[in-house]
């Protein structure tokens, strides 16, 4: 799967689910679980992705309303990381 896919299914699970900034998040999602820069996405959009069921079922998670902090195991508050 393009990168670029992955980030519209992600967007689209999130969407549906009335996620307030399903842009934003799913950035997030695979920021941290492929681990590539969030920027990836808009300058290597054509990247294919292998590994990218995982970010698919923390989309899915996250459109049951868990707290995307739960998900991730993180949080940034003011620059910081807790």
């Amino acid at each position: 799967m393009k990168l670029k896919t992955l980030f519209e299914e992600l967007v689209s699970i999130l969407k549906k689910a009335n996620i307030e900034n399903p842009q934003i998040e799913a950035l997030i999602i695979i920021q941290e679980i492929l681990k590539i820069p969030k920027h990836k996405v808009f300058t290597d959009s054509d990247l294919e992705v292998k590994d990218y069921q995982e970010a698919v079922k923390v989309a899915t998670e996250r459109s049951r309303k868990i707290p995307l902090a739960y998900l991730i195991k993180k949080k940034e508050f003011f620059g910081l990381e807790f």
